[in-house]
């Protein structure tokens, strides 16, 4: 496995040995990825398809190859029907520029087989052809590789040979212990690099949770193995994952605000040291700076302000009292519509405040109206709000 493993190392980390020299001077290079997980499951065939875009969206040349062992599935989530695959290759009955798919998402795509796993016994002869067609795609920026997951040998082959390697998992026991595993299988089959490690938490419910599972790994993993691996981030538990398989378009185009396609755009930004793109302005500056429960209360304690302040100009004047009951309605019409675009909260809360400020409402009016001398109204409006409190 050590030898084959070199020899696809030769192509693609490192066989484009020769635009790896010329890159010292400013020119080309590919990078290979391989995205592997410990155990099936965990998601990482959708984040292999999104990261890949989200590469491409970032103008980056990248090929997506399906190397997942009589499980290829990055077709289905693409909703393309291959014509060949890299088992035609191997076969030599076609080549591998032959093959490749372009698709409607901005990425390239080479499709995988069931069969596949023929490349863990390549003769010289074969791993030779293989090598030479896969250094054809050195026009690539990215080359992201979706292994199998678990053990199988090819898994091995493809990871000995990428320049990175990231390993997903969930929150879930079973899904840490094989993280674990499929890691120490990598640090003590290959043994002639250190392989470039990187660690990604997927369906976590905060961010807090996925550096939680993070830490857990690496420092089993440095406790027992002696071996580095980077935490490059989480990606969300999100209903717009699901619903994005069900149509077969990958949530990154499907639903590109969405919390899973902001982590991918960070993690891929993290690893390329670039900025994700970001609405600029005071939301996005609020959301940044302020926890969930800080941005409510400012906005209550907001809420509190304006009306204290309508409270007392509309005591001094008629004049007055028109310009800031309009200027509460427009306010309080601003503050109920952009609750949400400040903070993903549930539908739940919102109805909660937006009850609050309407009761807060009623008795500004309430006041308002005891002021001008109608206290049957004034009361009325008292009353009100009582029984919806109630």
């Amino acid at each position: 496995m050590e030898e084959q493993a070199e020899g696809l190392r030769e192509l693609v980390g490192g066989n484009f040995t020769e635009k790896k020299k010329t890159n010292s001077k400013g020119e080309h290079s590919t990078r290979i990825i391989a995205i592997t997980s410990g155990k099936g499951g965990v998601g990482k065939t959708n984040i292999a398809v999104n990261m890949a875009i989200a590469y491409a969206q970032l103008g980056k040349k990248v090929i997506l190859i399906d190397g997942d062992l009589g499980m290829a599935n990055v077709n289905v989530l693409l909703n393309v029907v291959p014509q060949y695959n890299l088992m035609h290759v191997i076969n030599k009955k076609k080549t591998m520029k032959e093959i490749i798919l372009d698709t409607e998402f901005g990425i390239k795509f080479i499709a995988g087989a069931n069969g596949f796993s023929k490349i863990a016994n390549l003769n010289v002869e074969e791993l030779e052809y293989f090598a030479k067609q896969f250094s054809t795609l050195g026009n690539a920026d990215i080359i992201i590789i979706d292994t199998g997951a678990g053990i199988a040998n090819n898994v091995l082959q493809f990871v000995a040979a990428a320049d990175e390697v990231y390993v997903v998992t969930t929150p879930e026991p079973t899904a840490i212990t094989d993280a674990y595993g499929i890691i120490k299988i990598i640090t003590t089959e290959i043994v002639d690099r250190q392989v470039n490690l990187k660690l990604l938490v997927n369906r976590v419910h905060s961010a807090d949770e996925g550096r939680r599972i993070a830490d857990r790994i690496i420092t089993i993993v440095g406790q027992f193995l002696g071996y580095k691996v980077d935490y490059i981030g989480f990606v969300y538990d999100d209903p717009a994952v699901q619903a994005s398989v069900i149509r077969q378009k990958p949530f990154m185009i499907v639903n590109p605000t969405s919390k899973p396609s902001s982590c991918l755009k960070h993690v891929v930004g993290k690893i390329e040291k670039t900025e994700a793109p970001e609405n600029e302005g005071v939301s996005n500056f609020l959301k940044k700076f302020l926890s969930k429960k800080q941005l409510v209360t400012l906005i209550v304690l907001l809420s509190f302000l304006l009306i204290l302040i309508c409270t007392i100009c509309l005591t001094s004047s008629k004049e007055a009292s028109e310009f800031f009951t309009r200027t509460f309605s427009r306010a309080y019409i601003t503050i109920i519509g952009t609750i949400d675009s400040l903070i993903p909260i549930s539908l739940m809360e919102v109805s909660v405040i937006f009850l609050f400020l309407f009761c807060l409402g009623l008795i500004i009016k309430g006041i308002i109206n005891i002021v001008k001398g109608n206290k049957k109204e004034g009361i009325f409006k008292f009353s009100l709000v009582t029984t919806l409190i109630l």
